[in-house]
């Protein structure tokens, strides 16, 4: 089970600010989950983080 399906609305910290976005994949790397992340603050490209580091949106 995925648990941040494409669409999942999630928030992370960065530098002490929240950011926030939609995942837009997921991926696994030599084992470890990531999570592709389209930013709300409009910036053209997304990030990857691994799952552990972001939560969901209420």
């Amino acid at each position: 089970m995925d648990p941040f399906p494409i669409g999942t609305r999630v928030f992370f910290l960065e530098c002490g600010k929240t950011r926030t976005g939609t995942v837009q994949n997921t991926e696994t790397i030599e084992g470890l989950r990531y999570v592709v992340i389209k930013l709300d603050d409009g910036s053209p490209n997304p990030v990857k983080l691994p799952v552990n580091s972001i939560s969901k949106s209420a």
